[in-house]
């Protein structure tokens, strides 16, 4: 399985996806999770209770953000978006896909 994912997505490019996940499970560091936001849009109040961990797929209907190495943000979502996993959306963000 190449993308945790619904069809509420753009387009997907497996070998790019599977080196972004790859690369943060090599890297600890490179994802630091999901940041679970109120109000359906990324800007709202935190909701830490429902923050996730970089393996686990985010599902539709949340808002928040993949939070990453050096303060990047990444897959900044309101509630309208398919599932997703933050390892592989910060791998993506920072360019470790090649």
């Amino acid at each position: 399985r190449v993308a945790e994912s619904d069809c509420d997505h753009g387009p997907l490019n497996c070998a790019r996806s599977c080196a972004a996940r790859a690369a943060a499970a090599a890297e600890p560091t490179v994802c630091h999770g999901w940041k679970q936001t109120g109000g359906c849009t990324p800007e709202g109040g935190r909701e830490s209770r429902a923050d996730l961990g970089c393996d686990v797929a985010v599902p539709a209907g949340a808002s928040g953000y993949c939070e990453c190495a050096g303060g990047v943000r990444a897959r900044e979502s309101t509630c309208d978006h398919g599932a997703f996993k933050c390892g592989e959306a910060c791998g993506l963000a920072l360019g470790l896909a090649g």
